[in-house]
Parts: structure tokens; C-alpha cells; sequence
């Protein structure tokens, strides 16, 4: 089985983005797109008879959206800084042993979480296969169950919990692979690498995904209106489990 929880404890903003993007500052604010390094082709093997009306890619991984293999480049910090409350990892028995299993065989490695003071626990599943290098059937995913301020079971990380209390939500190249949490904002916003898309701006209080620019984290956790990005429609976690990732939304792609 996979290591279900991957995150560190403690992460903010700061931290993921450092130095280094204040030194990068003049040319990200530029408005450039940022993506994760692309890997170099090989020679094609011969395509593969995926049986009678069944389309090429569905046992062809050539034919799916390429995949990002390299390491992100640093990211722009927003206008003003906005520091995450401290990571509460969900405990050994946060699933049950067989909910762990199917949400590792359905969205790749596994990290849950929810922020100190917050009600809102977070399931990202990076979408790579058990290979690292095929993607898996459910696609990359942001689940997010809220939790009601009474209910001190629910928010117990070593308490157990169900899936489908969870809304799951998949970023625009769902079925692509990895998904990668890049940083966090005021325990609302999550900075998410949808393998070689781009970054999105994920809202973990309306399940929305919006642009990456400074202005778009500044302005959401401001309060102003901004416009969303396309993206698959959510999907309740108990029809999310042991299906195929929904069809992408290629032209939200940077």
C-alpha cells in the first residue's frame, strides 16, 4: 500500500516559496505561465488495438496528455502575504484500512489534511499510478469534507471518517498526472500543479479552481469576485472511488 499521508506538518507560504522568487519576482510578474519541466521523448512503440469502438488512448498512454516528470520552477508571491494556520494530518484510522486502499488504487498517493482552526479536511490524490509513470484511473483530485463546528467527532483526525462526506473535485487536465501542492493561503487557497497544464488556484471554501496570478490570490482572499477556470464537474466521493477520471478541460490549459 501506499504511504497514505505525504505532507509535512507544518507548511506555509513561506516556506514553498522562497528566496528565490523574490529574486525571480521582476520576470514572473510579467504574467509568464508556469509549468513543470517536460521529459524527452522516446521512439514510439506501435499502437495498440484497444478493441472494437474503444478510442486508441483509452491502452495507448502515448495518446493521453504528456506528463510532467521535471521539478516546478519557484513560484510568484502574491502582493500582500497571506500565512496558512499549521497543517493537522489525518491519523492512521482517519479511513478504514479498505477506503485507503481504494482511494490509493483510484488517485494515487494520498495526503489529508485540514488547517488549525478550520473545519474543512482535504484529500489530494496526485493521480500517478502505483509505476510512477502511468496515471491512475481516477485522475488527480481535491476532495474536501466540512465539518459542522459542533461536531467534535468530525473533526477528531484520529477519529474514522467516509469518503462520502467528501466532495471531489478534479482539476482541469483531470486524467493527467502528477498533481502537486505547491502552497497554501490563509487555510482557504491551495496552490495547485496540475502536471504540465499549469498552476491553479484551487478554493477550498467553494471548491472552484481560478488563475495563479498574485492577483488572483490577492483578490479571493480579499473578497473580490473572480472569474473561475473550467474545469470537470464535482463529483460526490462515493461515485468518485473506482471511476475513471472525467473527461479534461484541455482548453483551461496555460
Amino acid at each position: 500500500m501506499k504511504r497514505l499521508w505525504a505532507l509535512p506538518t507544518k507548511r506555509r507560504v513561506l516556506t514553498v516559496v522562497g528566496l528565490a522568487v523574490l529574486a525571480l519576482a521582476g520576470v514572473l510578474a510579467g504574467g509568464a505561465q508556469i509549468f513543470g519541466a517536460g521529459s524527452g521523448k522516446a521512439a514510439s512503440p506501435p499502437l495498440q488495438d484497444c478493441g472494437r469502438g474503444v478510442p486508441k488512448e483509452k491502452c495507448n498512454a502515448s495518446l493521453g496528455p504528456p506528463l510532467t516528470t521535471g521539478t516546478n520552477p519557484a513560484l510568484p508571491q502574491p502582493p500582500a502575504f497571506w500565512p496558512s494556520p499549521d497543517q493537522v494530518q489525518c491519523g492512521p484510522s482517519f479511513f478504514s484500512p479498505s477506503t485507503q486502499q481504494q482511494l490509493a488504487d483510484s488517485f494515487g498517493s494520498i495526503s489529508c489534511f485540514r488547517f488549525d482552526g478550520r473545519r474543512e479536511w482535504i484529500v489530494i490524490g496526485d493521480g500517478a499510478g502505483p509505476s510512477g509513470d502511468v496515471g491512475a484511473p481516477g485522475g488527480q483530485i481535491v476532495a474536501v469534507a466540512r465539518c459542522s463546528a459542533a461536531d467534535s467527532a468530525c473533526l477528531d483526525a484520529n477519529a474514522q471518517h467516509d469518503f462520502a462526506a467528501f466532495t471531489v473535485s478534479h482539476p482541469p487536465l483531470s486524467a493527467s498526472f502528477p498533481a502537486k501542492l505547491e502552497a497554501t493561503f490563509g487555510g482557504r487557497l491551495l496552490y495547485i500543479s496540475d502536471a504540465n497544464c499549469g498552476l491553479f488556484t484551487f478554493s477550498v471554501v467553494n471548491g472552484r479552481w481560478y488563475g495563479s496570478a498574485p492577483d488572483d490570490v490577492d483578490g479571493l482572499m480579499r473578497g473580490n469576485a473572480r472569474a473561475s477556470v473550467a474545469a470537470p464537474a464535482d463529483t460526490p466521493g462515493r461515485q468518485a472511488i473506482g471511476r475513471a477520471a472525467p473527461p479534461t478541460v484541455a482548453a483551461s490549459c496555460g
